[in-house]
């Protein structure tokens, strides 16, 4: 089997600004929700060690897929996949321009549900990324499996 090209939707809502983050990855037909929560505030894991290993990646970045509601627990390489996928659009979306601007002032307020407003407004701030991946056929067999139903096998 060749590579094949999938289209790939990822969403990200901030929960609280640079440590709780939710949302989903959508492959091809397929939408499979997520909650990551950052041991460490992204602004400051650039001052960091590199984490050691496999289990310490997992303590920084806890990682919660699932599917219709149900939890999925994940094999190495399948962490790493969705890994690549939510871990790195956080970081992106926290370190965008304009979303630091947003998380400023009366915006920002109403995200976190202070201020005069607080009880009035609810407010949360989120993007969506579309595009298409090239998948090795050991990936789209994993996605194929059926805790995650993707149909790419």
């Amino acid at each position: 089997m060749a590579t094949r090209k999938v289209s790939v939707e990822r969403y990200v809502e901030q929960v609280r600004d640079g440590s709780h983050y939710k949302g989903y990855v959508k492959i091809a037909d397929t939408k499979l929700n997520y909650e990551l929560v950052f041991g460490v505030p992204i602004a400051r894991l650039d001052s960091m060690e590199p984490a050691k290993d496999e289990n310490e990646i997992r303590r920084l970045f806890h990682l919660t897929v699932k599917r219709n509601s149900a939890n999925i627990e994940l094999t190495k390489e399948e962490y790493g996949f969705f890994f690549s996928m939510t871990v790195e659009l956080a970081v992106e979306f926290y370190n965008d321009p304009q979303t630091r601007d947003i998380n400023e002032g009366f915006v920002g307020m109403a995200i976190r549900g202070e201020g005069p407003m607080a009880g009035f407004i609810k407010a949360s701030i989120s993007k969506t990324s579309s595009g298409s991946y090239n998948f090795p056929p050991e990936l789209c067999e994993m996605l194929s499996a059926p805790k995650f139903g993707c149909a790419l096998a």
